[in-house]
Parts: structure tokens; sequence; C-alpha cells
């Protein structure tokens, strides 16, 4: 494993917790960036990195699962839900279509630092 951390996309509709998680984020060393909707995200992601990628569900277009869909199809990226629905029936199909976790907002700073940590260690 290397000491490298990963680099961390973020699509978020909510600007004010976007720009939250990426102060967060390169506080904590991390490279972080992040959009507002999906079809932002795809055209940012011809031009820029990403390792990690926090999705949440909820987006204006093409909702959060779209996007948790094809990125797993593609098999390169750690794919985190950030969203404030927590149903049992939301969380079941984020899972399914390939989420390697499943946070639901508000979100704990911390705990969203664990577990991006413990997502690159397995993707490592």
């Amino acid at each position: 494993m290397t000491s490298a951390k990963p680099v961390v996309a973020i699509i978020e509709d909510s600007e004010d917790l976007r720009e939250e998680l990426i102060f967060f984020l390169e506080r904590n060393t991390y490279t972080a960036w992040g959009t507002g909707s999906a079809e932002t995200f795809w055209k940012q992601l011809h031009f820029r990195t990403a390792d990690i990628v926090l999705v949440d569900i909820g987006l204006p277009g093409e909702d959060g699962f779209g996007v948790i869909e094809y990125l797993r199809k593609l098999d390169r990226y750690g794919l985190i839900v950030i969203s404030a629905r927590g149903a049992q029936e939301d969380r079941a199909q984020g899972l399914r279509l390939g989420a390697d976790q499943y946070l639901v907002k508000p979100l704990s700073f911390p705990h969203l630092l664990s577990s991006i940590e413990a997502l690159w260690y397995q993707l490592e």
C-alpha cells in the first residue's frame, strides 16, 4: 500500500455542503473537487482525476443511482453515497448498484473521513 491519499470527487447539489466537504477534506490533506450535478461531473471527469467519488442520490437531472451504476461498470472508482434518503430500499438499491458504502445525512465528517480511509485501504 502506498502512502498517497486518494483524490476525492464530490457530486452534491447543495453548494454549501459541497464546499464544506471540500474544505474539510483539504484540511485533512486530501485533494478534493466537486460539482453540483451528474452532467457537470461527467464533463469534469475528462479533465480531472478521481479515486473515490462521493455521490448524492437526489441530484437535479440524472440522479445518483445512475451515476453509481455507470461508474461501477468502469470499475476504477471507490463509491460512497451521501444522501438524505435513508430508507432501507434506497440503501439496498445504492449498494446493489455498486456503492461501496451508503452514508445518511446529516454527515459526521469524522465518520466520513474514516469511511474514505477504509475504502482507500481496500482499493489499494
